[in-house]
């Protein structure tokens, strides 16, 4: 059943990867579109970054770290693992007993798929720092290229002083900002720790897109509300939030632009008209390939779904 699903997969994807449209076409496409057929684009904004993470004493991180060798050796000596990640560990997979399911070196963070790819059987890994904090790992099965681990994950926390100190940081580069002394874009280059919307200016990527377009059901919840209360190119106060790392950070933000729901149109929305326009050629090549199937195959139903409400016609001859 899996292999019959796998092949029919790879079989549309050759079919479809050939499908390609032109922006000519895409422009004619639009231009007979009936006006009720033109999509509604939900509100949007699009929006820039500064994040600054508060520092961490190294004493917070050695009693962390001694955390989880205690952890270790009362695994080595009997205690379940899953159990203790359960009781223990600040990931969002403690509830599964620490486990994360089959996952390859890509999907992984370099330090974590290292210490996991090296581990024998079930024991368990020292400890290891990943950008999400530290962990213990152990193996539960492999497949393949892929590896299912469980591990125990704590995060060292900033202390009070280094918190303020990051807000207090950002409070004043805000002030610069705003009194033209440094732009956005060049103050996120140079002092955000943010490195995926570091390069870009501080504008941060819709990573379920890949633009800078957000709606607002795919920001953060702190985000969004910080962003509601502002105008178009004003900046945030700091405010501390969690970031993609589940790590505390305090952040400021820039609206860079706010669009209202609206019919698309081929200058604010080519790229979504754009996808809906392959989208049908990529189907209308799919009907075509079956049909030609249909054409140069003998099929036999048997009496059972004659009946069935096929999504292609011309099965039954």
């Amino acid at each position: 059943m899996i292999r019959n699903q796998s092949m029919t997969s790879q079989m549309q994807g050759k079919i479809i990867d050939k499908v390609q449209v032109t922006p000519s076409e895409v422009r004619y496409h639009f231009r007979n579109m009936k006006k009720e057929d033109i999509p509604l684009v939900d509100p949007m904004v699009e929006y820039a970054q500064i994040t600054v993470i508060p520092p961490i004493e190294l004493e917070e991180e050695n009693r962390i770290k001694a955390r989880l060798r205690e952890f270790k050796e009362r695994v080595e000596n009997g205690e379940n693992f899953a159990t203790l990640a359960v009781l223990y560990s600040e990931g969002p997979s403690a509830v599964n007993g620490g486990e994360l399911g089959f996952m390859g070196r890509a999907q992984l963070d370099a330090n974590y798929a290292t210490a996991a790819f090296n581990l024998k059987g079930d024991r368990v890994s020292n400890v290891v720092k990943s950008e999400f904090g530290y962990h213990i790992i152990q193996v539960v099965d492999r497949r393949g290229d892929q590896i299912n681990t469980r591990h125990i994950l704590l995060k060292p926390k900033a202390n009070i002083e280094a918190m303020e100190e990051a807000k207090s940081r950002l409070d004043s580069l805000a002030n610069f900002i705003r009194k033209e002394e440094v732009t956005f874009a060049d103050a996120a280059m140079r002092y955000s720790f943010d490195k995926n919307s570091r390069n870009s200016g501080g504008k941060v990527i819709n990573p379920q897109t890949m633009s800078t377009k957000w709606r607002q059901q795919e920001l953060d919840p702190d985000v969004s509300k910080i962003l509601d209360g502002l105008k178009v190119n004003e900046i945030s106060e700091p405010f501390k939030t969690i970031d993609d790392k589940q790590r505390t950070v305090y952040k400021i933000v820039k609206l860079i632009d706010r669009t209202e729901q609206h019919r698309a149109n081929l200058q604010e929305d080519y790229q979504l008209l754009t996808e809906i326009y392959l989208q049908e050629k990529q189907e209308e090549a799919m009907n075509q390939w079956i049909s030609e199937q249909q054409a140069k195959t003998y099929i036999s139903i048997d009496r059972t779904y004659a009946n069935c409400n096929f999504k292609f016609k011309g099965w039954q001859k």
